[in-house]
């Protein structure tokens, strides 16, 4: 049986969206939502990239919406090539609480700042 997840991260480093990468294809995972700390255009953009390569179309938000500020590694662009800023979903905490009100049994994983629950 597949679990259901939501992952918070962030995109300071490599690990967060290596486990991304990890949730969004393991066997007995199902990845239901992302959000991203703190949520900017560019690192939405970033996350959409990613998903859209693993074929998968869920909701990402951030608690700084339409947000301007880069906060992406370099290292992204060095591994992913240029992808394009995009806009949040929807607020993280409200993405968080539509996804648990879906899936009631759904494991959060974060590995940010739990900015996206307030």
């Amino acid at each position: 049986m597949k679990q259901d997840f939501i992952f918070d991260m962030e995109t300071s480093d490599p690990d967060d969206v290596l486990t991304l990468c990890l949730l969004a294809n393991h066997k007995y995972a199902n990845l239901r939502a992302v959000t991203v700390t703190p949520g900017t255009n560019e690192q939405i953009g970033l996350v959409k990239h990613v998903l859209k390569r693993l074929g998968l179309d869920i909701p990402v938000g951030g608690f700084r919406i339409n947000d301007e500020s880069m906060w992406v590694s370099p290292y992204y662009y060095k591994w992913l090539g240029k992808f394009q800023a995009a806009i949040s979903d929807d607020e993280g905490y409200k993405i968080i609480q539509e996804t648990i009100k879906k899936y009631p049994n759904t494991t959060v994983v974060t590995g940010a700042p739990l900015k996206n629950f307030t």
